[in-house]
């Protein structure tokens, strides 16, 4: 599910639903541009466009690691990647036999289903973000414009609750 919160301000949530314990894996390809990793637990990282701040938050129900890739090389985070996962990640391809570097954002959670993970996007710092408990909230002047559940989706009997 993707929500547009505000103008500068997108949430995407995913659940990943089903039994038993998996190695799940969200991963975003984002543009080549500078960037500062604020936080590993929960992840935040900023990239910057001119004067522009993007904020790349990930949380999840259950503890994950983050990554981030360049050119198939490792240059933050704290995932073990296999060889060919990390050759392979941080390329775009704008045309056909071009190959540039981007950057990959690599999120993994190894826990059992279901799992929620949420990716908050901010463009702007007059958005602020907080966990409350098991929510996060998105504020704007002190008044609150959005609010999601880190709690995953249930599952009974093939449907969801």
């Amino acid at each position: 599910m993707v929500q547009c919160v505000t103008e500068d301000a997108w949430v995407i949530v995913d659940d990943l639903l089903g039994a038993g314990e998996h190695e799940l894996q969200l991963h975003w390809l984002l543009p080549d541009l500078p960037f500062e990793v604020i936080a590993d637990s929960p992840f935040c990282a900023v990239l910057t466009a001119d004067k522009e701040r993007f904020h790349w938050n990930v949380f999840s129900s259950s503890p994950g690691s983050a990554v981030l890739i360049r050119g198939g090389k490792i240059v933050a985070g704290n995932i073990e990647c296999r060889n060919t996962d990390e050759q392979l990640l941080g390329w775009e391809s704008p045309t056909y036999g071009e190959l540039c570097p981007a950057i990959s954002l690599l999120y993994r959670v190894q826990a059992p289903l279901p799992v929620r993970i949420v990716t908050v996007i901010l463009a702007d710092d007059a958005v602020q973000l907080r966990q409350n408990e098991s929510n996060l909230v998105l504020s704007r002047e002190a008044s609150q414009v959005y609010q999601v559940s880190l709690a995953p989706v249930q599952t009974v009997g093939g449907g969801s609750v």
